[in-house]
């Protein structure tokens, strides 16, 4: 089940997993919030991401590290367990199949919380996050909805919500007797971002963040081409059989959020707005 700030309320978790400002485990680091035993043992947690998002997550061009939003909240996280966060990166559809067969032990992506999702995965939901139309600056294109996208060309990444959705306001134009949408569907959202700059397509749909960044990288490049379009949960994903984690992590967020750090680090980047509520 999904766990957001209200119904954390200290959960009723394990008195091991909340009185754990004890322990210090091998790899050093005092703990706050106890993780299961493994992670104790093993003194990590790989977390799965797809590095072309940002500024959740991408690689730094100058270093070539993992950098981002995410990959900090998820060191923090890790930090407040007494352990390490890993960092792996993995295609977008290939998340999930990844946390399925044991390559990693969470995803943290933007993974939107969803109940299909749900029916293999746990997630503690750290943001709320709507999605936007992103056109080249001298576009003129402006939507209110994305059946105003009849007839164009629209780049998405692959096995992403955004993708569902663009296709299904494709058949609904159809069925109204309408051109549909082409969809383009790129497996990572830097050969996305590629496609628009590039003029292959007329309009990119992601994320409002991903058009900052866009800009901070390439002044005037482009801009929003519809109001925000909804707003769904995303959280940090963990498979069905390790519960425990599961309740670890929701615990260290609580302290997360208790002692400041996740307000500081959603303000920083400038996404305070999409704080869940606590």
């Amino acid at each position: 089940m999904p766990v957001t700030v209200d119904k954390l309320k200290l959960l009723s978790l394990p008195a091991a997993i909340l009185a754990a400002s004890f322990l210090c485990v091998s790899s050093g680091i005092a703990a706050e919030v106890a993780p299961p035993q493994r992670y104790v043992d093993s003194g990590r947690i790989v977390f799965c991401s797809d590095f072309s998002y940002p500024p959740w997550v991408y690689v730094d061009p100058q270093t070539t590290k993992y950098v981002g939003v995410e990959v900090d909240f998820s060191d923090a996280l890790a930090a407040l367990m007494g352990v390490k966060a890993e960092h792996k990166n993995i295609q977008f559809d290939g998340l999930i199949p990844a946390i399925q067969a044991g390559q990693c032990d969470a995803i943290i992506s933007t993974l939107i919380d969803k109940p299909a999702r749900r029916e293999v995965l746990d997630f503690v939901d750290y943001a709320l996050v709507g999605n936007v139309v992103i056109v080249p600056f001298a576009s003129d294109i402006f939507v209110q909805d994305l059946t105003g996208l009849s007839g164009k060309k629209v780049v998405v990444q692959t096995g992403s919500q955004l993708e569902q959705d663009l296709v299904s306001a494709s058949d609904k134009l159809k069925g109204d007797g309408k051109p549909g949408i082409t969809v383009v569907a790129i497996p990572n959202n830097t050969d996305a971002m590629q496609q628009l700059f590039a003029g292959l397509v007329d309009a990119y749909y992601a994320v409002p963040e991903q058009a900052s960044y866009l800009n901070s990288q390439r002044p005037n490049s482009v801009k929003l081409g519809s109001p925000t379009l909804g707003a769904r949960p995303v959280g940090i994903a963990t498979a069905k059989k390790d519960h425990d984690l599961y309740e670890a992590i929701a615990a260290a967020f609580k302290v997360y959020q208790a002692n400041g750090g996740y307000d500081a680090l959603f303000t920083k980047a400038g996404l305070q707005s999409l704080e869940v509520p606590h």
